[in-house]
């Protein structure tokens, strides 16, 4: 694979399936993003000896769980935070949107107001892609092709990733975030990835 990690098999370039999620200790023996992991909750020792400490559960299912088999592809869906969302229209024409979203383990999420065309559209169809873009030139990217749920519960929580996420963009977290969740009827798209490709530069 070259530097921009593209390949061709049969006409589709980089296409790259789930892979079963390995051991905690291999996962960060070989991920190239190991270095933002150890600035979150993540301590390395001697080479050969890397340590998580005051790990949560959330942390251990990112740590262990890649999106894709392509640590390059994982990494950049970890470490950027805008994206084009799609969905589909009743006719199956498609409709794209910009959406901030964050990495839950082996799901990206989003936070959308419980009106929106992207919630309705995926409550009757699922399907859905979300090309992951770098905030500057060359913009690289990586798509992911998959189905959405739709949460209407239990929203905190995976709000505050994405806020998270975009907090020194101008974005801030409500101080009430319950009220304003109930306010804007929010919901969480939930996007459980099939397909990943793109091109990192």
């Amino acid at each position: 694979m070259n530097a921009a990690h593209r390949h061709d098999k049969a006409g589709t370039a980089d296409c790259f399936t789930l892979a079963a999620p390995a051991a905690a200790g291999a996962i960060l023996s070989r991920l190239p993003y190991a270095t933002s992991l150890v600035q979150r909750r993540v301590r390395m020792t001697a080479p050969g000896n890397r340590e998580i400490t005051s790990c949560s559960a959330s942390f251990l299912r990112q740590a262990t769980d890649m999106i894709g088999t392509n640590s390059a592809f994982d990494a950049f869906l970890t470490n950027h935070r805008w994206a084009v969302l799609t969905t589909l229209r009743v006719r199956g024409m498609p409709a794209s949107t910009l959406v901030a979203y964050a990495r839950d383990g082996d799901t990206l999420v989003v936070s959308t107001p419980g009106h929106t065309f992207k919630r309705r559209s995926l409550v009757r169809d699922p399907r859905v892609t979300i090309c992951c873009i770098a905030d500057a030139a060359p913009f690289n990217f990586v798509t992911v092709e998959g189905h959405a749920t739709v949460e209407t519960g239990d929203l905190v929580a995976p709000t505050k990733l994405v806020f998270a996420n975009i907090r020194d963009s101008g974005y801030n977290e409500p101080a009430d975030l319950q009220a304003w969740l109930t306010a804007q009827d929010r919901v969480i798209l939930r996007i459980h990835p099939q397909r990943v490709y793109g091109v990192i530069r």
